[in-house]
């Protein structure tokens, strides 16, 4: 019978233990990250030109969005497409500061004449269910934004 209490406060106590590391590792660590960033994002080897504003939003509560408002250009032709759309996302955190975004919900602007596929190729890849970006403070009002090779532009607090 005692051996049985002693099992049983020894899984409470680590039960609690485990609790506390998650929250320190994932919920405490969220907070409220509001910028954005004028960007000139060339893609010769694709023959376009991204040039704008890309903001991104990641609330404490897991719950983020990512904004597009410019003009992608199609460099042999000079077209211009207008790009303005939201994407609402889910994120956590996998570790120090990898970020797994989930759930897209696209939001498109009647004036974005950007087609969805040409998005996605160029701009933000929908293809694969959880994307992954790293976020990392710089100052105190900057981040770095990368992907999983390269960084992709610095966003500054609004």
């Amino acid at each position: 019978m005692r051996a049985i209490i002693k099992l049983t406060i020894l899984i409470s106590f680590i039960v609690i233990i485990l609790a506390n590391i998650y929250y320190y590792f994932d919920v405490s660590r969220r907070e409220m990250i509001n910028c954005e960033s004028p960007v000139l994002i060339p893609m010769p080897k694709k023959g376009f030109r991204y040039s704008g504003i890309i903001g991104m939003t990641f609330n404490p509560n897991g719950t983020g969005m990512a904004s597009f408002s410019g003009e992608l250009t199609e460099l042999d032709t000079n077209t211009t497409f207008d790009v303005l759309r939201i994407i609402y996302f889910d994120y956590s955190i996998e570790y120090y500061s990898y970020f797994t975004l989930s759930n897209f919900v696209i939001k498109k602007n009647v004036n974005d004449s950007t087609d969805d596929q040409m998005f996605n190729r160029l701009m933000f890849d929908l293809s694969t269910a959880g994307r992954r970006i790293r976020v990392e403070r710089l100052k105190d009002t900057a981040f770095l934004i990368e992907n999983t090779f390269n960084p992709i532009f610095i966003c500054i607090e609004r």
